[in-house]
């Protein structure tokens, strides 16, 4: 018994460290684009805008569009004209490989790494997800059928916080949302308002669901839990054929412009246009954008020992079902490692101590109930230390004061900085 109070404390005070780590400021989180036009991705600094560097560029990349970051906290990028999915170096840009391809892959543009820590690839050729070994890159299976649900030219993807794969389809004018586990249609989940080509989407601050209408020009705001309409979100400002959108480390909106060439900035809170935020450096059409948190390599070496701790304590206990839960608030911005790149390592993780993964999950804004999870203290955005001890965060609790929250739950018994929700 003593034995195995001290393998969970210590385990907690692994996770601990971790999540300090991740809430540390990082060198850098620059903004960057798929420059579709000049088949490159542009990088900008992600507090002036200013441009900074064509980060990542050949190895055949034609036509970038969906973009994101690995466990191996290397980036990603669809080249939709050569059927492929490329790996750069995540700190330099150099390419590194063409990693996913084949299992008829053509015209990918969406991309995300899901729970699994595998990887998805919106499949335009046959309007389907594929799914490619997350490690290898080696194909594994079409994860969702063709024309699955009515998934017609199917666009951006994500797991959203229900841990269910979220699917724009462009053609259909709805984001449509599938099982995470098995693939299966669950429903149109986005549709109304307007929608005219969903392109880009993701899940804001306040846990609605944000997708930009191409073909309407501008961004509509969803309920995200019931799907339902809200409002014209964002529009004005020139945008013109919005494509991938984002919230940046301000708390504000970010879309690209695809048709003048250029990433325009809105108020998060209310909407409102407040300027055209990036362009120049030779942005041509600009497709899908994320902000890139790269941690210093000090930090990423400490967060990898932490994790390595956590795998030698998991090896001294029998195996057990593992719960990650991993959840954003605030300004919703993790310092370190992005939330899917940070369930990533935690399902790596489970699988090297030979235990199974039950949920990992992203969540924005949002309080967590359910499935004998437990929450841990928030973090202190500025410092990194552990603000208090036995925090219940119900949904909208401290929200907006510039804390990030981060759940990591291994057991129910291992987090005793942790309280279970009821």
């Amino acid at each position: 018994m003593k034995k195995s109070r001290w393998s969970a404390r210590f385990s907690a005070l692994c996770v601990a460290t971790v999540i300090s780590l991740l809430a540390t400021p990082n060198a850098s989180a620059d903004l960057l684009v798929s420059s579709y036009g000049t088949n490159e991705v542009k990088r900008y600094n992600e507090t002036t805008g200013a441009f900074i560097d064509t980060f990542a560029s050949g190895g055949g990349l034609v036509g970038p569009m969906g973009l994101g970051f690995g466990p191996d906290a290397n980036l990603y990028v669809n080249s939709q004209g050569s059927n492929a999915v490329l790996r750069y170096n995540g700190t330099t840009g150099a390419f590194i490989d063409t990693f996913a391809s084949g299992g008829g892959l053509v015209g990918p543009m969406g991309l995300g790494f899901g729970p699994d820590a595998n990887l998805y690839v919106t499949n335009g050729g046959s309007n389907n997800v594929l799914r490619y070994n997350g490690t290898t890159g080696a194909f594994i299976d079409t994860f969702v059928a063709s024309f699955s649900g009515g998934l017609f030219n199917p666009t951006g993807l994500l797991f959203g916080p229900d841990a269910n794969l979220y699917v724009g389809s462009s053609n259909t004018n709805s984001v449509l949302r599938y099982n995470g586990t098995t693939g299966a249609f669950i429903d149109t989940f986005a549709s109304g308002g307007g929608l005219n080509q969903a392109i880009g989407f993701g899940f804001g601050p306040d846990g609605n669901l944000y997708v930009s209408s191409f073909s309407s020009n501008n961004v509509l705001r969803y309920n995200g839990t019931t799907g339902t309409f809200i409002d014209t979100f964002a529009s004005g400002g020139g945008l013109f054929g919005p494509e991938g959108l984002g919230f940046g480390p301000d708390g504000n909106l970010y879309v690209s412009s695809a048709s003048n060439n250029a990433v325009l900035r809105y108020n998060g809170t209310t909407g409102a246009f407040i300027d055209t935020f990036a362009s120049g450096g030779g942005l041509n059409t600009p497709s899908f954008l994320i902000f890139a948190p790269v941690p210093e390599p000090e930090t990423y070496a400490m967060m990898l020992a932490g994790l390595g701790l956590m795998g030698f304590v998991a090896r001294r206990r029998k195996p057990k079902e593992y719960q990650g839960l991993a959840q954003g608030a605030g300004k919703g911005r993790h310092h370190g490692l992005s939330l899917a790149r940070f369930a990533a390592y935690l399902g790596e993780l489970a699988r090297a101590s030979g235990n199974t993964v039950a949920r990992i999950a992203g969540v924005g804004g949002l309080g967590v109930r359910g499935d004998g999870a437990e929450v841990c203290a928030p973090v202190e955005r500025a410092s990194g230390r552990i603000r208090g001890s036995h925090v219940r965060l119900d949904a909208g609790e401290e929200r907006g004061r510039g804390y990030d929250f981060v759940t990591v739950a291994l057991t129910k018994k291992a987090c005793m900085f942790c309280k279970p929700l009821k």
